[in-house]
């Protein structure tokens, strides 16, 4: 797994134990981070630099896709399997502590022992605060946690691979495999927005000056609050398939080629030093 961290806009790779792939992260805020990914691997960086691994109680067919928390001590993480009698629709929760417990749910669509074709994989998790979660998967699933109990949002017939949004504005998923899809997500379901033929759709981040949606084949758009719009990709990353996006304020995404997990992409309008990273 590689991290890069951004400080003093100078991004460096930090030094991580050897282990799977890693796929997510998420920081607190003046705090500790997590990364998570292949295997059921958690990996934990103190603030004095280091990383730590945590048991998340998963085989090695399990994987993490996405991690946030509401804060240092409420964390989330989800996933599934990619693999023959992995586990599906995986929930995790974590006081900060360095342990973690799976939530199972009447609503969660787990893995059945003597069906396997059962479950769902979900892909990322988000939300606003402790009471309002997000988590989104396969097959169009999306459910809202309100601090109390699960709720499914209907509305989306395709895979969602993102959610995010601003805790006092609006939200949206993304996904699609043949061609990118658009909802926004509200408390009770979840509405597409007509945005006509576009490459499939991996990425999503918002923030009050606007929503950036990033996916396969370099596709980048952008909506100020007006309207959505295409940003032209560049040569050099015309054909990257553009996994995650975020708005801090300055515009990043991140990928390279997925299948074979080379040529790394980062991309941002932010000045940084660059430092050359594994």
């Amino acid at each position: 797994g590689v991290i890069a961290r951004l400080a003093g806009g100078r991004l460096a790779p930090e030094a991580v134990p050897d282990g799977p792939t890693l796929w997510w992260a998420w920081g607190a805020p003046n705090g500790p981070a997590w990364a998570v990914g292949e295997a059921g691997r958690i990996l934990r960086r103190d603030p004095d630099g280091r990383w730590t691994a945590e048991p998340s109680g998963l085989d090695d067919k399990a994987v993490l896709w996405g991690i946030w928390g509401a804060s240092a001590s409420d964390l989330w993480a989800a996933g599934g399997s990619t693999r023959r009698g992995g586990p599906k629709a995986v929930v995790l929760r974590s006081s900060g502590n360095g342990q973690w417990h799976r939530v199972l749910d009447a609503r969660l669509p787990s893995e059945d022992p003597t069906d396997p074709l059962a479950g769902r994989n979900l892909y990322k998790v988000w939300g606003s605060g402790p009471t309002e979660v997000f988590v989104v998967g396969e097959a169009g699933i999306a459910l809202r946690w309100d601090g109390q109990a699960w709720a499914t949002l209907p509305g989306a017939d395709a895979l969602l691979f993102t959610v995010h949004g601003h805790p006092a504005g609006a939200r949206f998923a993304v996904g699609g495999l043949d061609q990118g899809r658009v909802f926004t997500v509200n408390d009770t379901r979840l509405e597409e927005v007509p945005l006509g033929a576009l490459n499939p759709l991996n990425g999503v981040a918002v923030s009050p000056d606007g929503v950036l949606a990033v996916g396969a084949r370099g596709v980048m758009l952008w909506n100020d609050g007006l309207a959505w719009c295409r940003q032209r990709p560049q040569p050099d990353w015309a054909t990257a398939t553009l996994h995650g996006a975020r708005l801090a304020p300055a515009r990043w995404a991140v990928g390279g080629d997925l299948a074979a997990q080379t040529a790394g992409v980062i991309l941002t309008d932010e000045p940084v030093d660059e430092v050359a990273l594994p």
